[in-house]
């Protein structure tokens, strides 16, 4: 499994890795927000249950 995924990445071109690299860069900011928004929602979550109370 190991060799099959290295001649694969020995296929790829420059560009292919650019935009694979891109890519993955992409995803770790969008899970970052991702997590900095539910943080987000449950402190105001939190707050109004307080304000309800």
């Amino acid at each position: 499994m190991q060799k099959e995924s290295t001649e694969r990445t020995a296929c790829l071109s420059a560009e292919d890795e650019d935009l694979i690299d891109t890519l993955i860069a992409i995803s770790v900011v969008a899970k970052r927000l991702a997590g900095k928004l539910k943080t987000e929602l449950t402190k105001e979550g939190e707050s109004q249950n307080e304000q309800n109370e």
